[in-house]
């Protein structure tokens, strides 16, 4: 399994610090945000320090909204994933819910979504959506409907739990699944979601489990840490990788 994590991770550090990061822990992937990497210069610069350190996965983690509507920027995005080595670059869907989206709005995320895929297919790119709150991408049927509608095999999406219904995060694994090129997941996310709520056991061993089931061949992406240490980082990526290697049996 593909284990990795993403450079949001450890937000105010600068790159260089968190190549040598991933590289002492054993990282395979780092899906690098534009935050850090904002230009195709910086980030050839990252590509080559990436690859003198062993770590061979890299993907663009965009804030592009889609729907903006601004070729320039996507373009310029574009570039910035090409020379970083990435074939992956990840999206916002919309600016609001599902909830909030009108079919107005909703047409044009499929307008902006159908010139981006051109741009993108120009780079060699998959473009994919963060599943994400305050987005159209924030439950399993919108998901699918705009998945089936933009109908393209390099416009897909990420897995994401917020750790609070994970029956109906597990089915949407499933019905997603022919679509998903990446899985976010958090310790520390678990343990912050559940405080105030019923706990549910096991939820991050229970994603990678039903990941492997599968044969998943893309990367699972640990997103942030207590405290953004270093020190919890190393544990919490020792234990992805445990799990990644292992499944779910012994872990809960």
């Amino acid at each position: 399994m593909i284990i990795g994590f993403t450079s949001t991770t450890f937000r105010h550090l600068p790159a260089e610090e968190i190549c040598e990061l991933g590289a002492a822990a054993h990282a395979d992937w780092i899906e690098w945000s534009d935050l850090h990497v904002p230009s195709p210069g910086i980030a050839a610069d990252i590509a080559g320090r990436c690859d003198a350190l062993g770590i061979a996965g890299r993907s663009l983690g965009s804030y592009y909204r889609v729907g903006t509507q601004d070729g320039a920027h996507w373009e310029n995005l574009c570039e910035t994933a090409s020379a970083l080595g990435a074939g992956l670059i990840r999206v916002w869907l919309g600016e609001r819910g599902s909830a909030r989206t009108g079919e107005g709005e909703y047409e044009k995320l499929l307008e902006d979504a159908g010139g981006m895929i051109q741009t993108a297919a120009n780079y060699g790119l998959t473009v994919a959506a963060e599943a994400h709150p305050n987005t159209y991408n924030d439950s399993l049927p919108t998901s699918l409907r705009f998945l089936r509608d933009i109908d393209s095999p390099i416009f897909c999406t990420y897995f994401q739990s917020l750790y609070l219904d994970m029956t109906a995060d597990l089915e949407r694994l499933e019905q997603t699944y022919p679509y998903v090129r990446a899985a976010h997941v958090s310790f520390s996310e678990v343990r912050r979601n559940q405080r105030f709520r019923k706990k549910e056991d096991g939820c991050v061993e229970r994603i990678v489990h039903a990941l492997r089931e599968k044969d998943f061949g893309g990367p699972v992406l640990l997103e942030f840490c207590e405290r953004g240490s270093a020190e919890a980082f190393a544990c919490d990526m020792a234990r992805l990788r445990e799990i990644g290697n292992w499944g779910l049996g012994g872990l809960l």
